[in-house]
C-alpha cells in the first residue's frame, strides 16, 4: 500500500503513556509564586516528553510513519503564566526536544501539530486572531527545537462563517499574510464539520498557497453537495512542492444522532471506497482520528488491507 498511516497524542497500547499531562490556570494560580508554577510546569512538561518518546519508539516497532504532538507538551505555554520562562532554553527540556528530533529524522516519521479550538484562524486581529499568533509561535518553536523543517506542520480550521461566511474567508486570506513568512510555511488548513466546506477551504488554499488536509467526517457533516472524489485531485495537488504526501484525515461518527462526534473505531467499509479512488491518484498519508487512538490505527490498517487486495 502507498499509505501511511498515524495517530493523535496518547497511546494506549503503553501503559500510562500520556504526552498530554497539563496544568490548569486555576491550579497555577493557587500555587505560592511565579518560581513554584515554573517548577511545577517544567515537571510536567518533561513527563510529557519523556511519554513522546516512548511513543516515537512505540511507532517505530510498529511502523507507523505519522504522529501528531499533544497541543500542550508544554504546560501553559501560551499563558501569560509562562510569560519570562524561556523553556526553549531549559537545559533538561532544550535536550528532550533534541532527542525526540533525532528519532524523527532516523526514522523518517511525519509529524504535525493542531492547536486547539479557540484559534481561528479568520479571526479579528484584535481579538480572537492573536490565539493563533500565540500558538504559532509557541509550536514553531517546538518544531524549531526539535531540528525539525517545514515538513512538518501545523494544522488550523479557517474559523467561524460570522454573519457573512465569505466576508470570513476574505479575513482568513489577509490574516494569513500578517504572518511572518517563518510561520507562513508550516500552515496547512482542513475543512470543518459546521462551516467551510472542503471546496471553500480548497479554494482559499489556492489562493495563499498552502496545503489541505481533507477530512472525510467533516465533509459527510458539512457540505453543498459537492462530489468529494472529484475535488480530491484538486485538493492533493495543493501539496505539490511540499517533502511529504498529501493528507487526509480519517473518523467516522458514533452513531447517526450524534454524527459529529468521533467513534472508538474506524467503520473501514464506509471509508475504504474513498481511499480506494484517492489512492488512484498517488501516493497520501492517513491521520486516524479515532477515539481508541493507536488502537484504532493498527486495526483499520489490517482491516483496510482486505478491500484494497
Amino acid at each position: 500500500m502507498e499509505l501511511d498511516f498515524g495517530f493523535v497524542s496518547i497511546c494506549l497500547s503503553e501503559h500510562n503513556c500520556s504526552p498530554a499531562g497539563s496544568v490548569t490556570v486555576t491550579a497555577a494560580a493557587k500555587l505560592a509564586d511565579a518560581e513554584a508554577r515554573i517548577r511545577k510546569f517544567k515537571k510536567v512538561a518533561l513527563k510529557n516528553l519523556l511519554n513522546t518518546k516512548r511513543i516515537m519508539f512505540f511507532n517505530k516497532a510498529h511502523s507507523i510513519g505519522l504522529y501528531r504532538f499533544a497541543s500542550q507538551l508544554i504546560p501553559l505555554a501560551t499563558h501569560e503564566y509562562t510569560d519570562g520562562w524561556q523553556w526553549w532554553e531549559d537545559t533538561e527540556i532544550e535536550k528532550d526536544l533534541q532527542g525526540i528530533g533525532k528519532l524523527i529524522a532516523e526514522n523518517g516519521f511525519k509529524v504535525s501539530t493542531h492547536p486547539p479550538q479557540v484559534c481561528v484562524f479568520n479571526g479579528e486581529q484584535d481579538g480572537s486572531f492573536e490565539w493563533v499568533r500565540r500558538y504559532l509561535r509557541y509550536h514553531n518553536r517546538l518544531l524549531d527545537c526539535m531540528g525539525l523543517d517545514a515538513a512538518s506542520k501545523i494544522v488550523f480550521h479557517v474559523g467561524k462563517g460570522y454573519e457573512n461566511p465569505k466576508e470570513g474567508l476574505k479575513r482568513a486570506v489577509d490574516n494569513f499574510h500578517s504572518l511572518p513568512e517563518h510561520q507562513r510555511s508550516r500552515i496547512i488548513l482542513e475543512n470543518d464539520d459546521t462551516t467551510y466546506t472542503a471546496a471553500q477551504v480548497l479554494q482559499l488554499c489556492l489562493e495563499i498557497g498552502v496545503p489541505m488536509v481533507l477530512d472525510i467526517h467533516h465533509h459527510w457533516c458539512r457540505n453543498d453537495g459537492e462530489n468529494i472524489e472529484e475535488l480530491l485531485p484538486q485538493i492533493f495537488a495543493t501539496w505539490r512542492g511540499q517533502k511529504r504526501p498529501p493528507k487526509i484525515h480519517v473518523s467516522t461518527p458514533k452513531n447517526e444522532r450524534k454524527f459529529r462526534d468521533h467513534a472508538e473505531y474506524i467503520d473501514t467499509e464506509r471509508v475504504a471506497p474513498l481511499i480506494k479512488k484517492a489512492l488512484s491518484i498517488g501516493p497520501f498519508d492517513i491521520m486516524i482520528e479515532a477515539k481508541a487512538k493507536d488502537k484504532a490505527l493498527l486495526k483499520f490498517r489490517s482491516e483496510l488491507a482486505g478491500y484494497l487486495l
